[in-house]
C-alpha cells in the first residue's frame, strides 16, 4: 500500500451484510485516523460505488436447507440477483 500524504481522504470501506451472520450492525460509522468503515445491511438499496474497499462475508448469498423424504438431499438456493448487483458495484 502506498504511503499516505497529509490531506488525503481516509480509505472508505463498506462492510456489507454482516447481520446475515448474526452480527449487530453499528448505527454509526467506525472512523479511524486513515480509514472509515460504513456498515450496510444485506438488503440496503444503497450503492457500494465510491468505496475504496468492500468486505462481504462468505456465504451470505447462499441458503442451505436439508430436505427429508424418500431420498434426502441438500437444497441450495442463491440470491443471484443481489449477488450480481453487489459484484457489478464493486468492479
Amino acid at each position: 500500500m502506498a504511503k499516505r500524504r497529509q490531506g488525503d481522504h481516509p480509505e472508505k470501506v463498506v462492510a456489507h451484510g454482516f447481520e446475515k451472520l448474526g452480527f449487530t450492525i453499528p448505527n454509526e460509522d467506525v472512523i479511524g485516523e486513515n480509514f472509515q468503515i460504513q456498515w450496510r445491511s444485506y438488503t440496503a438499496p444503497s450503492s457500494l460505488e465510491g468505496a475504496d474497499g468492500v468486505i462481504i462475508p462468505q456465504g451470505i448469498f447462499e441458503h442451505f436447507e436439508w430436505e427429508t423424504g424418500l431420498r434426502p438431499y441438500m437444497k441450495v438456493t442463491c440470491d443471484y440477483e443481489l449477488m450480481l448487483q453487489r459484484e457489478l458495484a464493486c468492479s
